[in-house]
């Protein structure tokens, strides 16, 4: 992609590492002008997450997960045991076997609401009154660098795609 600030364009080239199949192989990772993107890491069972955060032979990984693995657990366990080889958390839009999801928590405004004891009241603590029963909570935690891809929006608008 090239920026346009300038005159003269400044052009910047991504080179994402590539892995064989059977996982033998990364080349790429160390391209001079683009450096290491990562590996796009497609997370079809829970057993691939345990691969990616402990037997991982590349240097940076973007597990891409759909909706049905994307709960409150594997965000944790890839954010607590990810370490710094996991440069982004991809979620896609798979809604295959997905029974249902929500990306919200258990309870409205669950850290800003005021306190009441009534019974029409959603509380974390009684099970009864939670109103969303499929919460994950993932807004909540998609928030920071580690779960967010940015862009400087400036450059982003005036890029050129090669």
């Amino acid at each position: 992609m090239c920026n346009l600030n300038d005159s003269r364009p400044t052009c910047y080239f991504a080179h994402p590492d590539q892995r064989r199949l059977n996982g033998t192989h990364v080349i790429g990772c160390s391209f001079k002008l683009g450096e290491s993107v990562g590996v796009l890491q497609f997370i079809c069972l829970e057993v691939d997450i345990d691969f990616v955060v402990r037997k991982h032979p590349a240097s940076h990984y973007a597990p891409a997960l759909a909706p049905l693995l994307s709960t409150r657990e594997n965000i944790f366990q890839l954010r607590s045991q990810g370490g710094l080889h996991i440069s982004a958390v991809v979620l896609f839009n798979n809604a295959k076997k997905l029974g249902q999801f929500s990306q919200e928590s258990c309870c409205q405004n669950q850290f800003s609401r005021l306190s009441g004891e009534g019974e029409d009241t959603c509380d974390v603590q009684r099970p009864e009154s939670i109103w969303n029963l499929w919460e994950t909570g993932l807004m909540m935690l998609l928030t920071g660098n580690y779960l967010q891809y940015s862009v400087n929006a400036d450059s982003y608008y005036r890029c050129v795609r090669l």
